[in-house]
């Protein structure tokens, strides 16, 4: 058993050690998570998160804890202009993403203790302070523009 350990030990370390580096080259492991930016309440215009997918009037980006956040790319799901601006996006794929403030998934309601399941969307000006940087809610926000991060691992 102890060889076994011995021999084992290395592979461990090793592997470990190009899962970090791999993740280091896309998003650095000291950027700042959705939860971190919940904390202080405050909500950046730049951030740099992986693609997910689409869901409805929305493109899904997760960080490297998977906390998601929303941004609203287009006006309602008759806006075919606006598909062909996503067109390129890749999932697990970084990008570097700005957008504004525009609501909350609100799945929970800090004031009334209340889930909501389906959740509700609610705008900037619809929003309680104790239910905008909650845990349990996810943040939406107006695309601005998006580029991919592996663009400058190609330009170093």
């Amino acid at each position: 058993m102890k060889i076994f350990l011995i021999l084992i030990f290395p592979y461990l370390l090793f592997s470990s050690k190009l899962f970090s580096q791999r993740y280091e080259k896309d998003i650095s492991f000291k950027e700042k998570r959705v939860l971190e930016y919940k904390k202080e309440s405050t909500y950046p215009t730049d951030w740099k998160l992986f693609y997910k997918g689409k869901d409805t009037d929305y493109v899904v980006f997760y960080d490297l804890d998977g906390q998601e956040v929303y941004f609203k790319y287009r006006r309602d799901h008759l806006d075919r202009e606006a598909e062909k601006t996503i067109i390129g996006l890749f999932v697990g794929q970084a990008y570097r993403i700005k957008g504004r403030g525009w609501g909350l998934l609100l799945y929970y309601d800090e004031k009334l203790k209340k889930n909501y399941h389906p959740p509700i969307i609610q705008k900037n000006s619809e929003i309680s302070p104790e239910n905008k940087f909650s845990p349990h809610n996810k943040p939406i926000l107006l695309l601005d523009s998006f580029e991919s991060t592996s663009l400058d691992e190609v330009l170093k």
